[in-house]
Parts: C-alpha cells; structure tokens; sequence
C-alpha cells in the first residue's frame, strides 16, 4: 500500500492518508502496523490519534469504504469498526462515536442471540471475482462487503475515522519507519531478526548490545504466540452444518479465533476426545488447506504432524473443481466424526468450496495450563473403569497394585479410549505402564487380562523391551518390565461371562445394525454365530434357539456348511459358496454381548411344543403361500391349525415366537363381499381375536388369509403370500374345537377310475368328487368351478331329495376344505328365484332359506352354495366375488350292466349259428353238387369220370 502524505501534515511523523467522505470526514488507515488488535486496543489506538473506528449510516458509506480498502490491499479482508453492544446497561447496538444506528448497515445476524459473547463488529472487504462478475450479469447483486457480529477479543486490523479539518494527533511511541527492514512490533516493542551472521548465544547477545538492543525473550504470552506459537489452545464447539472452509473459517474469526489446527498426537487425541459432542456431523472442517502439495495450517503454525485416513494412501480421489473460483482449486481437510471406529479423527480432504460441517473453532488462551499432580485419578470410558495411577513402578509392581484394586492392567481396545487416555497422561506428564507384555522377547505381544483387541498405537520410533507404556507423545513403547516409570493405568474389563452376539427382537436388530454403520469404511457384516441343533432348528452359538430373524430372502435353508452376516441395513445374508467365505470373513466383525437377561425362555424347542392336549404340532419350515400350506397339513394327515381360546392362543404364539418366523394358520375368508372368517377344518369361527391388516400384501378386494407372527399377532394377507411356514395339527379325537383327518382310500365302485380303483364317492346313482387334491386344494369362484367340472366330464352339484342333501352335508363336515360354502348347480330367474338346474331338470327340492332384502342394496348377480353344517342350508352369494369349495358330480354306472353284456353276447351268438342252422337245412341243395370226381390209376394212366346220382346205392355207402 502507497502512504502518500497530505501537504499540510508534511511534518507530521505519522503515515496517514486522507480521503473525503461526502459527510465532510476523512479516513485514517494504517496497513504497516504488524500487530492486530482486538476492538478494545484498536478504539484507544484510535482515541490516541484523536479520532475513532468507523461509523455508517447507509450502505453508500460502507461502498466508500470498501473501495479505499480495495486500493490497498489485494486479498479479503476483517476490520474493525465501531458498532458494538458492550454497554452492560443496554444490549442495542451502538457506534462508539454516538452516531445514530441505521437499521441499513444490519442484516439478519445483528438482530439474532448470541451464545458466544460477538459484542463487536469487523467490517469485512472482499476482492471481486469471476463468480460476482456472473451474478452481475445475472442481475443479482451481492454487495462485496458486509459488517458482522465479532467477538471483541479477536485480533484484526482496524480502520480510523477522524473529522474533516482536526489534525491526527502523533503519539511518543509511534515509529513509522521502523530501525530495521526486519522489523515487527508487538506490545509497543520492536522485533527485528538477524539472519547472517549465524551466532552462538553468547555472541547474539553482544551483537544485539552493539546495535542498541537487547536479545529477545517472550515478555507477554501474545508475544510469545507471535515469536514461537506455543501457547495452549481453547476450544469453541458449534453445529453449523453444510458449510464451505472458507465461511466456517470466518465463523471462527468471528469467535476470535480460526479452525482447527493440529500440531501433535496427543493434540489431536484431545479433539478426537471432542467429537462425540459435535452430533449429527460426520465430517468437521479443520484449519488445513493443500496447496499443489503445499500443506498450510490457517494459524500459519508449521505443518509437522499428519492424521490422513490410511485408506487414502495410494488412492485416486476424483473431486469435482469449480474453475471461476479462486477457492476452487484448493484443496482442505476435514475430520471423519465416527466415534465408533478405529478410524476416529482421521482426516480426508475435498474441495474447499465443497460443503462439510463446522464443529470446533480454536483460539488462543491467555495462560498456560499447568500439569496436573495426581496420585490416583478414576476414569469412566465407554462404560470402562480406568485408574491412573501416579508413583514409580515397574511393569511387575504395576500389575500387583491393579490386582490389589481388583483391576488389570489396562488393555486399550479402540481409538476413543486411547484418545482419552493420552489426553490424561500428556496432562500428568509422565509415561505410564499400560498391560501389554511380551513373552519371547518382544516377538509376540499380548494383554494381561487376555483380551482379544486389535487396535494398536506403536510409535514410529525404534523401541524393544517386554512390556509396553503409554508415553506423554500419545504412542506405546516398549521397555525392560523391570524399570521404573512414573505411573501406571489400571481398568477392569467387561464382564467375562460375554458371549458372541444373540439378536433377541427388532429392537436389538436395529441398535446392532446402526453401530455397524460406524464401521462401513472398513467392514460390511456383522459375523452371525448360527447352527441347526439336532433337533433341526436354528440356534444361537450359545444353544439358545433363533426367535427373531430378519433373513434379506426369507426362511433360509441351513443344511450344510454355510456363513451368516447382518448388513448396516438390519437384514441377515447367508453364504453357502465357500469360494466367498474367505471374502465375507474380511469384511466382518465379530460382536460380544453381555447378555444380563434370562435365557429360559430362549432354550424351549419346538420340540417340546409340539403336543398340546388330544392335539400334535407340526411346523412345516420352507416358504409357501396359504393354499400349499394346506396341502402340506392334508399330506401329514391333518389340518392347518385352528384357534379357540386364550390358552390355545398362548400355546399357538410360543410356538411361532420359538420358530421366529411368520406361520401360516387356517383362517380365512373367500368372501370379499363381507362374510365372516372361517376355520379350514370346518370348526366354528368363535374365538374372536384382533385381527391386523398386512402392511405390504394386503387388499380388501382379494379373499385374505392369516398368518400369526413371532409377535404372537394374528395378521390378514393375501392368500397368494408366501410365508415363511405354517403351523399344522394332527388329532384322532374330533371334537367342535378339532377334526380327525377323514381317512379314506380309492374305492371299487361304479364312478370314474383309474389303476382299477376310483376317489370318486358313489351314493346311490351318483358320483361325488371331494377330494382336495383334485382342487389344488383351493377354492374357486363359479365360472372356474363349472369348467373343473367339465373337465373331468361332471358338473356342479345338483341335488334332488333331502336324502341326497343330508349325505352330502355329512360328508362335507366330515372332510372340510376351507369353506363351508360348496357350488350347487341353481339356475335362477332375473329375480333371482330358482327355478331349475342347469341340467334343465326340474327343481323338486330346495333347502334354500330366504333372506330379508336390504333397502337400497345394490343388486348383484347371485349364486346357490350349500352350508355345510347344521341342516345344510342353501344360500344366496356373489358369484363374482366369492369363493367357494367344488364338488364335481356324475352319473354312476349300472353295477350288473358287465354281466348282461356278456349273457346278451352269449344269446346273440347262439342265436346267429341257430337261424344258420335252419337256413342251412332249408337251402342244402344250393350248398351241394351231385358230381364227384375220383382219381384212379391203371396202365394206361386213365383217369374214368364216374357219375353219382343224388341217392346213393349200397355198394357206394358200403364203401
């Protein structure tokens, strides 16, 4: 910056220049003094010369600022002014002159709370750029300045205002020219540095004699923060999130301070100790910025330490530049927040201008803390108990006092417990045993209390002996067990009796599945300690049965050898290729619980469930959906199962609890038009239980049938679903609560046959074809009835006497499918009358019992099903939505008709050869000739004709 001199202040010692404002003021502004200063120090600079910090009015004067300000300096830059709100009387904002506030100079952030004491304001000049030159043309004007709130005990430049015709006042310790070009002023004192020639500290002390001064030494911690940057540092958290570097930088500027800057292991070791409490922000902005493989803290501290995420080395990161900013193509660094992984604090880096989160700020202390003097000192770290203990021990002595506090040597099982750890004894100041220990001469190590953890934290440097200690630097070192350090850590470790991981309900599941996302960067699974017992269900490692489940494909298949793992998204995987089991056991982790509630209920097996009463249990356990659930039950020899009271329910949800899958029972209901649920073994439907909709396969214009969860809930779905089983019984005793499976075997009879017996049941002249499995055991609606029929040359029902009518409402009882509801072969008139059989024959008998209609019902095209049950009554239904049971029905066959064909063959065949007979007799003459011819020989090889009359003569019948 040029310093041109006014004319009439030539002989003034003091560098100034003077500009008019259009209110009659001029402006002082001074870019070479080095030190910055807080608000307070900046006004009284500015008092001294007479005048004041800056005051606004309107935006005009800001502009006007602005531009003087871009004369001079080259980059984006904080100044102070003089609004403030420091007065303890009144919280408004007020300019330290007196001017008046205008509400024009104060956005948003002036009228807002704030919780971290910015009383103070900094007016801030911003270079042009390619970015506000598009926006111009745009027509969206960003002013390049702006004032904002700033604590008052942050160092910045500052800016003198000072009114029109009074001259600026030169104080005795101003010295604008400095005695050498090195010069650096702090605290009213001048720093210079001598570079050559290179001097001992006997030697820099005369030559600083020689030149008038005298060999520098911090006089003020200010001072020594300038000369050697070693003061400690104070920590701000906040929650700003979606933040670029260079914004969140500002923010800590604004809190007197910058981002964070990370000088060594144990320094960083305190932030990671911070990062639980910075929620919800998975990357956290730190004060680093790359410059074409520069590295660059923004306290201008130097660069010595570096915590890059190992996944980074050797990695080809492609990030997306922004070429109109000049932030663009810089690059910063951010912390991974993940204080449930090895990898916690880490950094990784992306553009600057890209969006990550400002979590801390950091700021110079006044004073430095002193080292903490303990003797012991207790420590809670993710539910461990930690001792420090502080007096000279070896490794040996250091195990036996932990041992005297019923505790071990303390074993360091992940980043955040080191973390803290190091903090502490970097705070105590002397290096401490920590319980791991050597048996072959540092070969192998191993901890006292037999601990399995991996995390590690060796120094880079050189080390050997048997047994290891955390030193102040925050890395392990290796030492003789027999030498004494000043300390020692103890803790006890979690409860022994720890198992691998047991996932009881969804609850669990979830809580399992979140942690494992901490961990995503360097694992996928959460290993599954599964087995089929020999009782073929699926256990734990610990022989307690698996009663929740969440199978990304349903009921698996566990024969053989197999691996199991739960993804971050809570479903369970199986592997059963063993070409992949090397891969999934890199990417696992092995869980350990302490599993304080009692197992009991967890070591019932399906086993032991399975008779209940006169009943037997049977879980069918592969996927299927309602209707091959039934086949399944009929094939065993029993039905799906049926409910009918609390304690039965009871026994019915253990039973599925145990299993932990969803299992088909045999509710349902096949009429969408509103009738009641119905048992498939034909019982009564009287236990009326909640009953819940499915979320996912559910409509209430498809027949539903219910499945019972592990939850013991009882849930309608489409009967199509597949789930995961379904829960059978078995009975010889039938009662209103149960039914004995009708046992019945292919029959000689005049129906249908094929090998030579028949399923068909004849009853007098008719065959009837109950059988389910001709049925698919399911149900139809009328139209699919009628062509199943026609298929096996039968048809519906049809029912001509009250006999008929009882023998087939027995038989339907006695061999229920689904439904009590079966077709009958009605045809009615278009007022729904019967009137006849489709056959055409007349309708000489009918159970059907009249309904009252309902007023205003919409009319619908009605069918005839027979109620099994009771009197077997005929009823009214919607042919288009309802479903019902099929009964095919056919002509018998004549039992003696065999018999009589064969007696008819026998009379038509002597009949036949009798009229041959008679005919034969009547027409000989026309079936005979008088002539014969004989062959004799005699020496003339004559052959003689001899006539033979009809008659023959005695000597011809003599012969």
């Amino acid at each position: 910056m040029s310093d041109p001199r006014n004319e009439e202040d030539g002989d003034s010692q003091v560098q100034v220049m003077f500009l008019r404002l259009p209110e009659e003021k001029k402006v002082f502004h001074e870019e070479r003094l080095s030190r910055k200063r807080s608000w307070e120090e900046a006004r009284k600079f500015c008092q001294a010369l007479g005048a004041n910090l800056p005051s606004f009015t309107n935006i005009k004067e800001m502009a006007f600022l602005h531009r003087i300000m871009r004369n001079s300096i080259s980059d984006d830059r904080f100044f102070w002014v003089g609004l403030n709100r420091r007065n303890p009387n009144d919280q408004s904002w007020q300019w330290s002159d007196g001017r008046p506030v205008s509400l024009d100079v104060l956005h948003h952030e002036f009228h807002e709370d704030d919780d971290y004491n910015r009383d103070c304001t900094a007016f801030k000049s911003m270079k042009g750029t390619h970015t506000h030159l598009l926006l111009y043309l745009y027509n969206v004007n960003i002013p390049p300045f702006f004032a904002t709130p700033f604590h008052c005990d942050a160092q910045l430049e500052w800016v003198c205002q000072i009114p029109r015709g009074i001259k600026p006042k030169t104080p005795e310790w101003y010295n604008p020219d400095g005695h050498h070009e090195t010069s650096v002023f702090i605290d009213g004192a001048e720093f210079w540095f001598v570079k050559e020639p290179k001097l001992g500290f006997d030697e820099a002390i005369l030559f600083c004699d020689a030149n008038g001064s005298k060999l520098a030494f911090p006089t003020s911690v200010i001072a020594a923060a300038k000369i050697q940057q070693q003061m400690e540092k104070c920590y701000v958290l906040l929650n700003k999130t979606s933040i670029a570097f260079k914004q969140a930088n500002e923010e800590c500027k604004s809190l007197r301070g910058t981002l964070v800057t990370i000088s060594d292991q144990v320094e960083q070791d305190f932030i990671s100790t911070l990062l639980p409490s910075v929620v919800h922000m998975e990357r956290v902005w730190i004060g680093m910025k790359i410059k074409q493989n520069n590295f660059q803290w923004v306290d201008q501290t130097p660069v010595n330490y570096f915590n890059f995420n190992p996944l980074l080395l050797g990695m080809h990161k492609s990030m997306r530049i922004r070429t109109l900013d000049p932030e663009g193509s810089v690059i910063c660094a951010f912390l991974i927040n993940n204080n449930h992984s090895d990898m916690l604090g880490t950094w990784d880096y992306s553009p600057c201008t890209q969006s990550q989160n400002l979590g801390i700020c950091q700021y110079y202390a006044d004073k430095t803390e002193e080292k903490t003097i303990i003797t012991e000192q207790s420590l809670i770290v993710k539910d461990y108990s930690f001792l420090l203990v502080s007096k000279n021990l070896s490794w040996f002595e250091a195990s036996e006092y932990c041992k005297r506090k019923s505790m071990y040597p303390a074993s360091i099982p992940d980043a955040f417990v080191q973390s803290v750890l190091s903090v502490n004894v970097s705070r105590v100041g002397t290096a401490m045993w920590i319980g791991l220990f050597s048996e072959d001469s540092g070969q192998h190590y191993r901890w006292a209390d037999h601990s399995h953890t991996v995390f590690s934290r060796w120094s880079s440097e050189p080390t050997s002996g048997g047994c290891v200690y955390l030193d102040t630097d925050g890395f392990w070192k290796a030492a003789e067990c027999e030498d004494q350090l000043g300390g020692a850590i103890c803790y006890k470790p979690h409860n022994p009796n720890a198992s691998i991981l047991t996932i009881r309900n969804e609850k669990e599941n979830k809580f399992i599945a979140e942690k494992l996302k901490s961990y995503e960067s360097l694992v996928h699974f959460v290993w599954l300690g599964l087995r089929k017992n020999s009782d073929n269900q699926t256990v734990w490692y610990d022989g307690t049965t698996v009663q929740y489940s969440n199978w990304l494909k349903g009921r698996p298949n566990l024969n053989g050898t197999f691996m199991a793992g739960l993804t971050s998204e809570g479903t369970w995987i199986l592997l059963k290729d063993k070409e992949t089991f090397e891969a999934f056991r890199q990417k696992s982790i092995v869980v350990c619980k302490l599993d304080n509630e009692p197992k009991k209920e967890y070591k019932v097996s399906l086993k032991n469930l399975k008779a209940y009463e006169t009943l037997s249990y049977e879980v069918v356990t592969k996927q299927l959906n309602w209707s091959q659930a039934l086949e399944e039950c009929s094939q065993r020899g029993g039905h799906l199962a049926s409910i009918h009271d609390g304690k039965h329910n009871k026994h019915l949800q253990l039973i599925a609890k145990t299993d932990g899958f969803p299992l088909w029972i045999g509710l349902s209901n096949q009429d969408v038009s509103g009738s009641a649920f119905e048992w498939s073994d034909g019982t009564k439907f009287k236990y009326n239980y909640n009953i819940k909709e499915s979320l996912t396969d559910f409509s209430s214009s498809e027949p539903s049938c219910v499945h019972m969860n592990p939850a013991g809930e009882w849930v309608k779905t489409l009967c199509d679903t597949l789930q995961d089983g379904a829960i059978c019984y078995t009975t010889n005793t039938t009662t209103s609560s149960q039914r004995a499976k009708l046992q019945t075997g292919p029959e000689n009879n005049s129906c249908p046959q094929g090998n030579g017996t028949s399923r068909w049941v004849q009853h007098q002249d008719h065959c009837y074809l109950f059988d389910g499995s001709f049925y698919n055991y399911s149900v139809y609606f009328m139209d699919q009835a009628k062509t199943i029929c026609q298929q096996l040359d039968a048809q519906l029902l049809t029912i001509k006497t009250k006999q008929e009518n009882d023998f087939l409402n027995k038989h339907l009882t006695d061999d229920p499918l689904i439904t009590s509801r079966v077709w009958l072969d009605v045809k009615l008139d278009s007022a729904g009358k019967p009137v006849s059989w489709q056959d055409g024959s007349s309708l000489s008998y009918t159970n059907l019992k009249s309904e009252p209609s309902s007023p205003g019902k919409q009319s619908n095209p009605s069918c005839v099903v027979m109620m099994a049950g009771d009197a077997g009554d005929w009823k009214l239904v919607n042919c288009a939505s309802t479903k019902s049971r099929v009964v095919c029905q056919t002509q018998a066959k004549s039992s003696g008709s065999p018999v009589a064909l064969g007696l008819f063959i026998v009379v038509l065949l002597a009949l036949l050869l009798a009229i041959g007979f008679v005919i034969y007799k009547k027409k000989r003459s026309y079936f005979s000739s008088t002539v014969r011819y004989e062959r004799t020989l005699d020496d003339l090889d004559t052959t003689i004709c001899n006539m033979h009359l009809p008659i023959r003569s005695h000597r011809a019948d003599a012969r």
